[in-house]
């Protein structure tokens, strides 16, 4: 053969995994500890990756999920105490800085939580809104009828 590493599936003839000839010196890397690393050899976590990864799924699982957002007992900002806090802080409330994810990278189930949370707060939002428009358009109507007769 050419060299490398592999380890192979004797009952199907499959190359399970395969280091090829003239790999790079720890490409990848097992701790003492069970921590992989790929692309480094000091893997803080069971598999850190010092590069990009592409993947056709990732599933988190997270303990919770921000349906509570639609309990009656959820207060959410005015909109005038929201956009208060946006002006004072440059971001929304509940959301990281873009300091604070510079320096502490983005769990990605805690964001997507986060993130629903925000669009289901905007929801409840167009609905206080849409409703305040109907509203208006019904006020409106009344006191076009008013003028006419």
């Amino acid at each position: 053969g050419l060299g490398g590493f592999k380890i192979r599936d004797q009952q199907f003839g499959l190359d399970v995994i395969q280091v090829e000839q003239n790999a790079a010196a720890n490409c990848i890397y097992i701790k003492n500890g069970g921590n992989v690393g790929i692309g480094t050899t000091n893997p803080g976590a069971k598999l850190a990756v010092n590069g990009k990864i592409d993947c056709k799924e990732i599933e988190v699982y997270l303990a919770g999920w921000p349906d509570f957002v639609f309990e009656d007992s959820y207060q959410m900002k005015s909109l005038a105490e929201l956009e208060a806090y946006i002006d004072e802080h440059k971001h929304l409330p509940g959301v990281p800085s873009e300091k604070e994810v510079v320096s502490n990278g983005n769990n990605l189930g805690e964001m997507d939580a986060i993130l629903l949370q925000k669009i289901e707060e905007m929801t409840l939002y167009l609905i206080q809104q849409g409703k305040e428009i109907q509203a208006l358009k019904k006020e409106n109507q009344n006191l076009k009828k008013l003028i006419e007769d």
